[in-house]
């Protein structure tokens, strides 16, 4: 509880939550530190939980802020149950029918630029959006959830520069790897397709296209402009200008 009182960067944590709530969280925070998910059904249970962390519709856990970057909350501190709240929120989730034609998925919990299980081989596509240049810092505006996760306050302060979004800033070879991997792990005629934000600092396609062309060639590359989009009630994106779709082969 004494972190919670005294850690957050748009307020702190403990100004988001009716009291009993914040408990609530601190308990289920505890108790994925100490079990981890170990299967699908356990990880949509957390996954559900992130979810409803903070939000301005009722089925959020926090006083009213935003779905997707946590604003400083606002309105009265209402008791809301972390069961009630999440069985809900799963039992949405299950009822979705999935299509016949479903084929379950394999995640791996990883940094990309270090080596990649050798099982992922023999790919169609490499489909990627990595963290835009200059643009919303994705564990700031992800803060809540990412502390929920099992961040600490220094985290925040040293974590962050192990990481694509900071490193990018310095040098695009951290990228190298990543390219590489992908041409020796995908099949002949097998695609690499990267989702970029270009801004007024940096065009990511064209330093990109650069670092890639040691392993593939540029098949095509899309440009849409975003500048007149919906932002979702995010008042800050960044200078991102335009999304870019590079496709390597």
């Amino acid at each position: 509880m004494n972190e919670a009182t005294h850690f957050g960067f748009n307020k702190k944590l403990a100004e988001y939550y009716e009291e009993t709530t914040l408990k609530e969280i601190l308990l289920a925070r505890k108790f994925l530190k100490l079990k981890l998910p170990e299967n699908p059904s356990q990880m949509l249970v957390i996954s559900s939980l992130l979810h409803i962390l903070h939000g301005n519709r009722p089925y959020a856990l926090s006083r009213r802020s935003h779905p997707i970057v946590p604003y400083a909350p606002q309105g009265e501190f209402v008791y809301k149950n972390l069961i009630e709240k999440l069985t809900n929120k799963v039992e949405r989730t299950l009822q979705v029918v999935l299509p016949f034609n479903f084929i379950p998925g394999k995640i791996y919990n990883q940094d990309s630029t270090s080596i990649w299980p050798q099982e992922i081989n023999n790919l169609d596509a490499v489909i990627t959006s990595p963290l835009f240049f200059d643009s919303t810092r994705f564990y700031l505006a992800n803060w809540i959830r990412i502390w929920f996760s099992g961040w600490s306050e220094n985290d925040f302060k040293y974590q962050i520069n192990s990481y694509i979004e900071e490193k990018q800033k310095k040098d695009f070879a951290v990228y190298e790897s990543i390219f590489r991997q992908a041409r020796e792990r995908l099949k002949r005629g097998g695609v690499c397709v990267f989702h970029l934000g270009k801004s007024v600092k940096c065009d990511m396609a064209e330093v990109l296209e650069k670092v890639s062309k040691r392993w593939f060639n540029t098949i095509d590359l899309f440009v849409e402009n975003v500048e007149h989009c919906e932002s979702h009630g995010i008042r800050d994106k960044g200078t991102v200008t335009s999304h870019q779709y590079l496709v390597l082969q």
